[in-house]
């Protein structure tokens, strides 16, 4: 069990102790527009913590898709569903891309490494590229103890096709 020390630090020390950063991660997309699909596999989001085995509050989210690998003939439109992005401390892989999420079959120390998980819901087509933002997502993150590192994986929840397309996702964090 953690133990809460709440008179370790005056107001301004642990203001002046946390770190605020911007973590951006790339990943190739795979999904023949079947909905919970396995959109990305476990993507690492290095350094997300301050030190090993540390916390962090995930506080922003941009992601921006394109439906090819290149992005010179993107189609924006195309990719304005909706997706989740799930936040774990394990590396172990969900699954093969395009696998539907509920025919996989996880052990429970795989599952209890979720953070937490936030829908990306509200797209701006971009002509070429999709646009996503949430903010004040508010998922508090823990690393395992030997890493400073989170892990990010997408499932999708429309049938768009983003089969050979990129995501970059632009991760705000708060670092304790």
């Amino acid at each position: 069990m953690a133990e809460t020390k709440l008179h370790n630090y005056s107001v301004q020390e642990k203001l002046n102790k946390m770190d605020i950063d911007v973590i951006t991660i790339s990943a190739t997309l795979t999904s023949l527009g079947e909905a919970d699909d396995i959109m990305f596999i476990n993507t690492p989001i290095p350094n997300a913590v301050a030190v090993n085995g540390g916390a962090c509050m995930i506080h922003s989210i941009t992601a921006i898709v394109g439906n090819d690998a290149t992005d010179a003939d993107s189609v924006g439109s195309e990719m304005t569903s909706s997706f989740r992005l799930v936040f774990t401390n394990d590396s172990t892989s969900v699954g093969a891309v395009e696998a539907d999420i509920g025919a996989v079959t996880l052990s429970r120390a795989i599952v209890d490494g979720t953070q937490g998980f936030v829908d990306m819901t509200a797209a701006q087509d971009l002509g070429l590229f999709a646009l996503y933002s949430k903010n004040s997502v508010g998922i508090v993150a823990k690393a395992e103890s030997d890493s400073r590192d989170l892990y990010v994986y997408g499932i999708t929840q429309s049938t768009d096709d983003f089969d050979g397309g990129t995501i970059t996702l632009n991760i705000g964090v708060v670092k304790d």
